[in-house]
């Protein structure tokens, strides 16, 4: 990966790991690497200090949490000198987005919450906001894991008539070849289809002899494989191993099956469902699928997007 060229990286310890692989991204991509890291509430702190000034104790609690820093990237054999720090207080996703849009940043990296119990969320309150309201590529990396990407899943729509969503597209497959251009790696690309108004015709008033709804189906397939070709066809694909999968089903479902078989370390998609616009939201199916996987994420908005958290005056 060569794309990047000013990096966040979120502080959440111990994700010793996490910051090992930051630095080493940063010197293959002769990038930038700050170090951001959010206290939240410093509330429960103030009867260690009542006699300072909010001010003062800040400062205090920061330089604490910068040695804290300091020490851990000493530890990790990292140059103090090769690294910027920036300690924030604040709600966490909202100083990080922030963050990004005062340095201009062009990649987040944010170690996932631990999860509890087979239901729990992988990405946090934190992890979730930054996947709806950050205006740049997030990678959130699943705990324990390391920040190389050896199998890869790309998510694309090609059928979607969305403004942004050919160059959306174009993003996510750049990314998944620049990760997966290593002998080690594999990528496999996603597309999901499905005929409207299936169900309608199969069954009911309107519907329509089985001949004519298989022929519809042939056609409705071969409709979205030339597309997807098409579209794959502008991209150089050498040095990539990849496998291309035309799946018939809704995509909330068939991605994170699919990830699940194929045994995907980290999944590239979409996670906006409209662009161009203050106050986004994240789109219904990036969000179910979101839900139910449990492997590293890497998130992208299409060009144009806004984020609703604004800088403070």
């Amino acid at each position: 990966m060569d794309r990047f060229r000013n990096i966040l990286l979120v502080f959440t310890p111990p994700n010793q790991g996490v910051i090992q692989n930051a630095v080493t991204l940063a010197e293959r991509n002769h990038a930038r690497l700050k170090i951001v890291d959010v206290i939240e509430d410093t509330a429960t702190y103030r009867g260690l200090a009542a006699t300072q000034s909010a001010e003062e104790f800040q400062e205090v609690v920061a330089e604490v949490r910068r040695n804290e820093i300091e020490a851990a990237l000493r530890g990790f054999g990292v140059p103090l000198s090769k690294v910027e720090i920036k300690i924030a207080f604040g709600v966490p996703a909202e100083e990080i987005i922030r963050e990004v849009i005062r340095g201009d940043h062009d990649l987040v990296v944010k170690t996932a919450a631990k999860t509890y119990g087979i239901r729990a969320k992988l990405f946090g309150a934190t992890g979730l906001q930054l996947l709806r309201q950050c205006p740049r590529p997030i990678w959130i990396i699943k705990p324990g894991s390391i920040a190389n990407v050896d199998r890869a899943l790309a998510a694309v729509d090609v059928s979607s008539e969305k403004e942004h969503d050919p160059e959306l597209n174009r993003l996510i497959i750049d990314l998944a070849c620049s990760l997966s251009r290593r002998p080690s790696a594999h990528l496999d690309i996603i597309c999901c289809w499905r005929l409207p108004g299936e169900s309608i015709l199969a069954s009911g008033r309107a519907q329509i002899p089985k001949s004519e709804l298989d022929r519809n189906l042939r056609i409705a397939e071969a409709f979205h494989r030339r597309k997807l070709e098409e579209f794959l066809g502008t991209f150089d694909f050498s040095n990539v191993s990849h496998e291309v999968h035309l799946i018939k089903d809704d995509p909330a479902h068939a991605i994170p099956q699919f990830a699940k078989e194929a045994q995907a370390d980290t999944l590239i998609m979409g996670t906006v469902g409209r662009s161009g616009l203050d106050g986004l939201i994240t789109g219904n199916t990036a969000e179910k699928v979101l839900n139910q996987i449990d492997c590293t994420v890497f998130a992208l908005k299409p060009p144009g997007f806004v984020s609703p958290v604004k800088l403070e005056p």
